[in-house]
């Protein structure tokens, strides 16, 4: 009251340019905070409830250097960067767990079996999303990276039990100039998950005489 009323702390006066600016957390966090005596409050203008948002926690966690399944498990599976009960005595989802999360992944090489990591995890993100985190994780590292399909088709890994998560990748990342190469990748799996495959691909690339004779191999 000091501060914001008389702009001075003890015998230290504000200077004129001087704003100042307060920030806490919401007495329904149960964060040890309480409800601003109106006297203050009516003093501080504007307030603000901010709350980021999933898209501006992506873009910093990606500028800053967060570790990139973090940043993918976000960006893919979570519809939000905050997201807890102030009653359960558990972890929880927020920017600062996030980032404890990331930390974690690092210190252990992003190795999802390592039973340490697991532990960190539970405690900081709580049972339910450090188990879908972990689930994802185990889930990215099966998958093949599209540069290796193109690049490496006959070594890159098959998982015909994760065709779908296949598909959206080359539907998303196909292009014409790698046809060759997806087609041969695609070549080793079973015809059904090539069938899917084949349909998820750009329009662009199913006129690609390599696509088009496979299409015609499996009646398409």
């Amino acid at each position: 009251m000091q501060i914001i009323h008389e702009r001075r702390v003890g015998p230290h006066v504000l200077p004129d340019d001087c704003i100042v600016i307060a920030a806490g957390n919401r007495a329904e966090d149960r964060a040890g905070s309480t409800v601003m005596q109106t006297a203050l409050r009516t003093r501080f203008f504007p307030v603000l409830t901010v709350e980021p948002t999933k898209d501006e926690w992506c873009d910093h966690a990606t500028e800053t250097g967060f570790n990139p399944f973090v940043i993918a498990w976000v960006r893919s599976v979570r519809d939000n960067v905050l997201d807890f009960d102030p009653r359960e005595k558990g972890g929880f989802v927020s920017p600062r767990t996030l980032e404890q999360a990331g930390h974690l992944m690092t210190a252990f090489n992003d190795d999802p079996e390592n039973p340490d990591l697991v532990a960190g995890l539970y405690g900081v993100l709580g049972d339910s999303d450090a188990a879908q985190f972990l689930a994802f994780v185990k889930t990215v590292c099966r998958m093949p990276a599209y540069d290796e399909i193109r690049t490496q088709p006959l070594s890159a890994a098959v998982v015909e039990d994760m065709t779908d998560a296949v598909a959206r990748m080359l539907g998303a990342n196909a292009r014409y100039s790698h046809a060759s190469a997806i087609d041969t990748y695609i070549g080793r799996y079973c015809p059904e998950a090539q069938t899917r495959l084949i349909a998820s691909l750009p329009d662009a690339l199913q006129s690609h005489p390599d696509i088009v004779a496979r299409r015609d191999d499996l009646g398409m």
